[in-house]
């Protein structure tokens, strides 16, 4: 046994059966997989799950279920806290984020304008016109943009007076 895998959903341990077949060939032919014997599978899900090739065409494998790990966990006066993200102290996955967005932005407006779309003035004058309308959002709500709206609600918000279509 290589340790323990998570199994979500069936789907999870049809692959995790692919998987460790394939991982396993030199006790099995090619042929064999798909074919090998793995028995009923698990109760229920989530699991965790290990297994070995016991013969040839044969899976032997071990199971640890919710209330598995719970009594595990009690015996061991392990404190049971639901999961939560992880507070970052940093913000350098957002850094990263924004670093590239910025680097795309930029070469976006460079190609614009190194094919004729665009030129440099025209496309300053445009930024700081949407800046300033971005930034009389912000001001007069605080609850910016909502992320559940769709583009065509958010630039309803920004440009009251056009008909924004999200067909268009």
């Amino acid at each position: 046994m290589a340790g323990m895998t998570l199994l979500r959903n069936a789907e999870d341990w049809n692959s995790y059966k692919l998987k460790t077949e394939r991982d396993n060939q030199s006790n099995t032919t090619q042929s064999d997989i798909g074919n090998i014997n793995w028995g009923t599978g698990p109760a229920q899900y989530p699991c965790l799950v290990a297994s070995t090739m016991a013969a040839p065409m044969r899976a032997i494998s071990c199971y640890v279920y919710l209330g598995d790990a719970q009594t595990l966990a009690a015996a061991s006066n392990l404190k049971i806290v639901p999961a939560t993200p992880a507070d970052r102290q940093d913000n350098h996955t957002t850094h990263d984020f924004e670093k590239h967005v910025a680097a795309m932005l930029m070469t976006i407006a460079d190609e614009l304008a190194a094919v004729g779309i665009t030129n440099p003035k025209r496309f300053e004058d445009s930024f700081a016109k949407h800046l300033q309308i971005v930034d009389q959002y912000h001001e007069a709500d605080k609850e910016a943009i909502n992320t559940s709206e769709s583009a065509s609600g958010v630039m309803r918000k920004l440009y009251p007076n056009d008909n924004c279509d999200e067909s268009a």
